[in-house]
C-alpha cells in the first residue's frame, strides 16, 4: 500500500533545537500543537486509504484510492462517537454506505447523491431544526477548487437543498434517478422540489425541474400555491392557485 504524504509528513516533521540549532523529530502535539493527533483507519471503507489529522482547529482527512484517488478535506471534527487516546493510533471508524439521506450531526457516511455510481462523502451539519449535509464527489471532484488536492463540497442545486428532520425530508429514487425534497420554509409555507437528469449524454446534469410553493396565510382562509417548472435554464412560473378553506 502507498505511504500517505500525510503520514510522510508526520514522521519527518522536525524544528531547529534553539541552542544547537539541529533539526530535531518532533512528535504530533509538539509540531501542530497541543491536542493535535493522527488516525489511521485499518477497516478501509468504500475501499479508500483514510487518514485524519486532527488539530485544535480543524480535523483534515486524506482520501487516496488507487492511483487517480488523492483528496484532502478540511472538516471541523471527527465523527461525534470517537475518542482519541494517543496523538497517534491506528482505528477503525463506521462510515456505513446508505441508500436514504437521514442521520444527525456527527454520522459521517457514503451515499451516492448524484446517480454516478460511486458513494460520495456526506458530512451531516446542523441546519435550523433540522440536519443539512455537506456532499463531497470523492471521485469526480469540484469543479470550483479552491486549490489543488482540497476538495470542497457540491455547491450547485440540489445538493444544496438536502435537509433531514422535523422540517424537511430529501428522497431518493435510484431506479428512476430522481430526488424529491420538501421542507417547511418559514413558520406558513411548504416548499416541494422535484430533480431530474436534463440534457443529453455525455452533458446532462441534475436539476430542479419542478418546484410548488404553497403559502398558509395568516387569515387562516385560504392557501396560495404557486408552482413553477423548468423551461430551458431556469424555472418559470405556469400556476398559480388560491384554494379556500371550508
Amino acid at each position: 500500500m502507498k505511504k500517505l504524504l500525510l503520514g510522510l509528513l508526520l514522521l519527518t516533521a522536525c524544528r531547529n533545537d534553539k541552542e544547537t540549532n539541529v533539526g530535531v523529530n518532533v512528535g504530533v502535539p509538539e509540531f501542530f500543537g497541543e491536542g493535535s493527533a493522527v488516525v489511521n483507519l485499518t477497516n478501509h471503507p468504500n475501499g479508500y486509504d483514510i487518514s485524519i489529522l486532527k488539530t485544535k482547529d480543524l480535523c483534515l482527512w486524506h482520501f487516496e484510492r488507487g492511483d487517480s484517488i488523492n483528496r484532502y478535506l478540511a472538516l471541523h471534527g471527527l465523527p461525534s462517537n470517537i475518542e482519541l487516546t494517543s496523538d497517534s493510533c491506528a482505528m477503525e471508524i463506521d462510515l456505513p454506505t446508505k441508500q436514504e439521506l437521514t442521520g444527525r450531526y456527527g454520522d459521517f457516511f457514503f451515499m451516492d447523491v448524484n446517480f454516478d455510481g460511486e458513494p460520495d462523502f456526506i458530512v451531516p451539519y446542523i441546519g435550523y431544526n433540522s440536519t443539512r449535509f455537506a456532499c463531497f464527489d470523492l471521485v469526480n471532484g469540484n469543479n470550483n477548487e479552491p486549490c489543488i488536492g482540497f476538495l470542497s463540497p457540491m455547491d450547485k442545486e440540489p445538493f444544496t437543498y438536502f435537509i433531514f428532520g422535523d422540517r424537511g425530508e430529501t428522497e431518493f429514487d435510484y431506479e428512476n434517478k430522481t430526488i424529491r425534497i420538501h421542507y417547511q420554509s418559514g413558520g406558513s409555507s411548504i416548499v416541494e422540489m422535484w430533480i431530474s437528469f436534463v440534457g443529453s449524454s455525455p452533458h446532462q446534469s441534475l436539476a430542479v425541474t419542478k418546484r410548488v410553493e404553497t403559502e398558509y396565510c395568516a387569515n387562516m382562509q385560504e392557501t396560495h400555491i404557486t408552482t413553477y417548472e423548468l423551461q430551458g435554464d431556469s424555472l418559470k412560473q405556469v400556476s398559480f392557485e388560491i384554494e379556500k378553506w371550508d
